[in-house]
């Protein structure tokens, strides 16, 4: 059930290539991520990012010009200096996520608008609270990757000379730019070759004193390939990293979650969050650099729809006019009915009689199974954990508009429309570190807009209990309503076959109810002999399964 790569998906996967095309598109980033509520509140977005204040300056690891970056932030832990921050918008500074491991909350404060830390004879400095941290949930703390975070300021801060945001990376023509065959979304511009600019509070020598005033050194940002054949261990560089720094001119330790500037015309943007290197100006040791670009899908789901970043792209604007969906340009409404009291069962199949072997199932005999539809088209399976949680694949989501997912329950023909299913919109899609280049880690949660009732029909399937179960030799099940054979239509009822793109994979347990042990990932053509499917193994992710889906009233097991 693990996945590797030389893959092809599908081709029982019906719609999800052709929804996929358009998505990729209308998403507007690289990297799909876990996104935040978003309550549909509009802010008047009349502000500039990325414009310095011209004041002559020196470089080379020396004191810049009086606020000349003014979206630079101090992040001070216990009344001391700890890292250093970007200011996006007037509520949220990205930083680095090893910056923010094990803080308290309420002891960081953000400073804006500072220069030199010893005085307050310059313009004075805000200071902000922190109303909630938002860390890469696939941060690894050893090898630093994804190493990125957002910290949302308790009280907004007003734009002003001195306190201004810094931009997002952006295409070679604007901030969001397709290919004439509208199949394929223009990635930011790799900075490689560039000059880029670090700026903060960072030691100016390794082992050196934290220096009062804001520093800056210009640094050349390699290509991956370049850094790879340093002395770093190659793959200890991942593609979420960059590489930046040529002798002496490095960032240091003081500087960790500052920015990696470059400039773009009249405007600088942000290609890069100093996250680790081996000392400090070390030959053959630049400084390491979140890769920025590689997250601009996370931000903007996790970013409330404030200047700089909306939770909708102006490119589906323009494609589909100023309202589109069924909520017009806002995400689902909330309902959040209160929790029930949890007094149900999970796994418990309806009427066990069956037909096998690419056959109809009885009806509704498998109640955890939803349907997914997009632009109300079916695309992809899943499967209900909790009364608030989905199971399905990460490739089913990503590039995605979450807000646009319908999720569908209690159905067995979902061509015939005298019987009403219940149906959920996503609040919220939460995947990690999936990559269409080798379909590992293909999971994603999907929160749903309010809670699911429980039913005969409608009921959640068991997680796994024994995380080194590998059910070698055990009899599985997989249901949903893709194509029986290869290149065929979809079926209306739902049948057991291999199954649909991020629909389950079960097991009976000696107790009589069934176990989620596998999510439909990919495969090679659809029952091709010596190809079986391949799943994604759902015990390696229970704690990850379980931490992000704790606020569901979970079924007794």
């Amino acid at each position: 059930m693990t996945n590797s790569s030389g893959m092809s998906t599908r081709n029982g996967k019906f719609l999800f290539n052709q929804l996929f095309g358009l998505t990729s598109l209308l998403s507007g980033g690289s990297d799909s991520g876990e996104d935040d509520d978003d309550d549909g509140k509009t802010k008047n977005c009349t502000c500039e990012c990325g414009h310095t204040n011209q004041e002559n300056r020196i470089v080379g690891g020396r004191p810049t010009g009086v606020n000349r970056y003014p979206w630079v932030a101090r992040i001070v832990y216990d009344g001391h200096f700890h890292c250093g921050a970007s200011l996006l918008t007037q509520d949220y500074v990205l930083t680095a996520a090893h910056c923010v491991r094990k803080l308290k909350r309420s002891k960081i404060r953000i400073i804006l608008g500072d220069y030199d830390q010893s005085t307050t004879e310059d313009a004075p400095a805000k200071m902000r609270a922190v109303a909630s941290i938002i860390r890469h949930r696939n941060f690894d703390q050893d090898t630093y990757n994804h190493d990125i975070a957002l910290l949302k300021l308790r009280k907004p801060v007003e734009f002003s000379k001195n306190i201004r945001p810094i931009c997002l990376p952006s295409s070679n023509d604007s901030n969001l730019h397709i290919r004439r065959n509208f199949n394929n979304f223009v990635a930011a511009r790799d900075p490689a070759g560039k000059t880029g600019t670090v700026v903060g509070w960072g030691r100016t020598a390794e082992g050196g004193m934290l220096p009062n005033v804001v520093q800056e050194v210009q640094v050349p940002i390699l290509t991956l390939s370049q850094c790879r054949a340093m002395k770093y261990r190659a793959s200890r560089i991942t593609s979420y990293m960059l590489c930046a720094g040529r002798g002496a001119m490095d960032s240091c330790q003081g500087d960790s979650g500052g920015p990696l500037l470059v400039s773009n015309g009249d405007k600088y943007e942000i290609v890069g969050i100093v996250s680790w290197g081996v000392g400090c100006g070390r030959p053959g040791y630049p400084g390491v650099y979140t890769r920025v670009s590689k997250y601009l899908n996370w931000l903007k789901y996790n970013l409330d729809d404030t200047c700089g970043v909306s939770a909708q792209s102006t490119l589906a604007k323009k494609i589909f006019g100023p309202k589109f969906g069924p909520f017009g340009n806002h995400p689902p409404p909330r309902h959040d009915t209160p929790a029930s009291s949890c007094s149900c069962t999970c796994g418990d199949r309806n009427d066990p009689g069956r037909i096998v072997g690419g056959k109809p199932t009885n009806e509704n005999e498998f109640p955890w199974m939803a349907r997914l539809s997009y632009f109300n088209r079916f695309y992809c399976g899943g499967m209900l954990i909790n009364d608030r949680y989905v199971l399905t694949a990460a490739h089913c989501v990503k590039g995605f508009m979450w807000f646009m997912i319908k999720v569908t329950f209690g159905e067995h023909d979902r061509c015939v429309d005298t019987k009403k299913p219940e149906s959920r919109f996503v609040l919220r899609a939460i995947a990690g570190a999936f990559s269409f280049l080798n379909f590992d880690n293909d999971i994603a949660l999907l929160r749903l807009n309010d809670r699911v009732p429980i039913t005969t029909n409608i009921q959640p399937i068991c997680l796994p209990k024994v995380k080194d179960n590998l059910y070698v030799g055990a009899i599985a099940v997989a249901s949903g309503w893709g194509t029986l054979q290869e290149d065929g239509k979809p079926s209306c009822v739902l049948q057991e076959v291999d199954g649909d793109s991020g629909g389950p994979l079960v097991t009976k347990r000696a107790d009589e109810k069934y176990e989620l042990i596998g999510i439909v990932s990919w495969g090679n053509g659809c029952a091709r002999p010596g190809y079986p499917g391949v799943y994604t193994r759902v015990t390696r992710y229970l704690d990850w399964i379980l931490e992000n889906s704790q606020d569901g009233c979970f079924c007794t097991d």
